[in-house]
């Protein structure tokens, strides 16, 4: 690797955010979207992190809003457990 190789590669790994900013942007994102597939999409690209557990529970109360009202059938609940068993 020439020199002028080596600096354009460790330029380029500077101005790329550490993996604890791209996890801590990646959750305000999926707090600022509050669905349950916004949280689903972040635990499965970070599956043990720093934020994992609270975007667990922000899943599980996405859930429950969704979920747990009157219009929403037992069928249809009994489907969201099944599918995401």
């Amino acid at each position: 690797m020439t020199i002028m190789a080596a600096l354009a590669t460790l330029l380029a790994a500077a101005q790329q955010p550490p993996a604890a900013q791209r996890e801590r942007d990646a959750f305000n994102e999926a707090r600022r979207d509050g669905s349950i597939e916004a949280y689903e999409q972040f635990l499965d690209a970070y599956p043990r992190g720093y934020y994992t557990e609270q975007a667990r529970l922000n899943r599980d109360d996405a859930v429950v809003r969704a979920y747990c009202r009157p219009d929403v059938t037992l069928d249809l609940l009994v489907d969201y457990i099944e599918i995401n068993q």
